[in-house]
């Protein structure tokens, strides 16, 4: 038996950044399905559904982005992560221009290589802009995903504009997929419980429909009888 192939829908998103930043583009292809009749459910994957800005906005503090000079120490750095509790730090210049990006791994690097780290400038030590890779708001979170695991980097600054507006860790990517995730697989059950009742009432409908069956009683034939006062030839 032949059958027809299913084409898969492929989309892919893009945008517009200055050219002095190095922002990774990918495409990502999805399947959808259309369930219009159940409210919620998507068979689209989450991760390419939930985009940044939605992230950012539902916690207002991966939006204030820690800032430092290019000319302060490493240790001063470390202590004002430490804290606000966070693992990265933006280096940025005249009128906020994004000079590079210092993590806690720098700071251990440096630690175990030379010990002290007052001396240390973070112009000395930190990733500069060009090997950084950027995402836009507008970008969702499969993007996120295969930048950290492509580029093997945990922090992701967030642009808007060209302007930096945020920051993203591998753990708040991670967080994100699990919460949206959780509200999928709702979806899914809430999908799955309407069908079978749809489904129970089909079957019940058609068992209490009553047939059409035939009559029984025969149909009258037409007898035609003879007058008694007919004369036969």
């Amino acid at each position: 038996m032949m059958r027809r192939a299913l084409s898969r829908g492929v989309g892919c998103r893009g945008a517009t950044l200055k050219p002095r930043y190095n922002v990774c583009r990918y495409s990502s292809t999805s399947a959808t399905t259309s369930n219009s009749n159940v409210e919620g459910f998507s068979s689209e994957h989450v991760s390419a559904s939930v985009l940044v800005g939605k992230i950012l906005s539902q916690n207002t503090k991966l939006g204030q982005v820690q800032t430092q000079r290019p000319s302060d120490s490493l240790y001063d750095c470390a202590r004002n992560m430490i804290n606000k509790n966070i693992g990265s730090a933006i280096v940025t210049g005249e009128n906020n221009t994004v000079l590079g990006i210092v993590t806690e791994r720098d700071y251990l690097k440096v630690t175990l290589d030379k010990g002290n780290t007052r001396d240390i400038k973070l112009k000395e030590i930190m990733t500069p802009v060009e090997r950084i890779s950027f995402v836009e708001k507008t970008d969702n979170l499969q993007k996120c995903m295969e930048i950290m695991s492509t580029k093997r980097v945990r922090h992701l600054p967030v642009l808007e504009q060209g302007q930096l507006c945020g920051i993203l860790s591998i753990k708040d990517v991670l967080d994100a997929v699990v919460e949206s995730d959780k509200k999928q697989m709702e979806a899914m059950s809430n999908f799955v419980q309407k069908w079978i009742q749809n489904r129970q009432q089909v079957a019940s409908s058609a068992a209490t429909t009553p047939e059409s069956t035939p009559s029984a009683t025969p149909t009258p034939k037409t007898v035609h009888q003879i007058p008694t006062d007919a004369k036969l030839h």
